[in-house]
């Protein structure tokens, strides 16, 4: 039976009843990035898993037109896994955000924060309810390939640059596989990312254990398998979290197919209005 719990700028319809309360880790992540390699990181992680919540809201963003037989859906869906140690984990996939403007200019991007600020905390308070104390929010250095964000950081194949909002150190921790080193570099994160972890340290009542951003590498290739890879790769190693290597090379041969045969965005596949022959145009489950 669905349960239905309401905030004040969020709707949480729970397929269940709402989970009960224990220590839980929360990982967000957007699904059209360019070079999908966080699309391609939380469909591995999420597997075969239903939702166990729909979370709607009429800040979010959403197209306008919608497709049949196989139409997009504007709700974000929450995810539960469990690591290698039994712990839980939430998984929250988010379909589309505001357009951002890649600028350093004081006026850019002035609706972001009206639009974001109370999806994201009325989010962070609800699953607080449930017991989540640490979040790490995936993305990738997005803003690189622009011309007046080239003298901040750049991030490297196979490398993570990770930040904590509650711990707030003055440098951040760059990793290679089991390496890691402090660099004083400094890197531009998108709206969404920097709200999401400044949110969770500041409303989750737990306290919050940490609030961090995972910095990728930002490739310009259409499907970016290897950024995926690394992502993947340190969440198991740090939080012994494991994910369906199937669903990942079956998901990635997806959408590089799909690329071959025209121009399409992340967007359009993995939001369910692109189809082939005999497919659901989206892994839905």
């Amino acid at each position: 039976m669905s349960e239905l719990e309401q905030k004040t700028s969020l709707d949480v319809l729970w397929t269940d009843e709402k989970p009960k309360k224990e220590k839980t880790h929360l990982i967000v992540y957007h699904q059209a990035e360019h070079g999908a390699a966080t699309a391609l990181a939380g469909r591995a992680l999420i597997g075969s898993v239903r939702p166990i919540a729909k979370l709607y809201s009429n800040l979010m963003q959403t197209g306008s037109i919608n497709f049949i037989p196989a139409p997009f859906w504007p709700e974000y869906r929450l995810y539960e896994v469990y690591n290698n140690n039994g712990e839980r984990f939430f998984i929250l996939r988010v379909p589309a955000l505001r357009p951002v403007e890649p600028s350093l200019l004081p006026h850019a991007n002035p609706m972001t924060w009206l639009y974001t600020y109370p999806v994201v905390r009325d989010i962070v308070l609800a699953l607080s309810d449930c017991g989540v104390n640490r979040m790490t929010y995936l993305t990738t250095n997005l803003f690189k390939h622009h011309y007046e964000f080239e003298d901040y950081g750049d991030v490297k194949h196979g490398e993570i640059v990770q930040y904590d909002f509650v711990d707030l150190a003055e440098e951040v921790e760059k990793y290679y596989g089991d390496t890691s080193i402090e660099v004083e570099d400094d890197f531009a994160i998108a709206p969404n990312v920097w709200i999401w972890c400044d949110v969770f340290a500041s409303f989750c009542n737990s306290p919050p254990q940490f609030s961090e951003v995972l910095l990728g590498s930002a490739s310009p290739s259409f499907v970016d398998t290897d950024t995926a890879d690394t992502m993947l790769n340190y969440l198991e190693s740090n939080y012994g979290l494991g994910y369906d290597e199937m669903a990942l090379e079956e998901f990635a041969l997806k959408l590089t197919q799909m690329n071959k045969h025209r121009y399409v965005s992340v967007d359009d596949i993995i939001g369910g209005s692109f189809r082939g022959e005999n497919e659901e145009g989206d892994f839905r489950p």
